[in-house]
């Protein structure tokens, strides 16, 4: 899947779009990612962190603990059962 990145404002705060659909990718109040055609709200912006080991975790700017991540099979992990030093974490 094509995916678009799109700055928010100066510094990490990114968005992110899938380029066929046209969606932004969210997360709602139970930790689940999901696609809205309207990607301004806060729960659709990601702080892009790089970490220690060179990779980047995106953590979500509305819900402060909680971080984009996916399992081994590809399949969205919530977003409430995430840690910063997880690997689902890790891209």
């Amino acid at each position: 899947a094509k995916l678009i990145v799109e700055t928010d404002t100066f510094g990490s705060r990114v968005r992110i779009k899938g380029a066929e659909t046209g969606l932004y990718i969210c997360m709602n109040k139970r930790g689940k990612l999901i696609g809205k055609k309207n990607g301004h709200g806060r729960d659709c912006i990601f702080t892009e962190i790089v970490l220690e080991n060179n990779y980047t975790a995106l953590r979500n700017a509305h819900y402060e603990g909680w971080y984009m991540a996916f399992t081994r099979r590809g399949r969205p992990r919530k977003g409430s059962r995430t840690r910063q030093h997880q690997r689902e974490v890790h891209f």
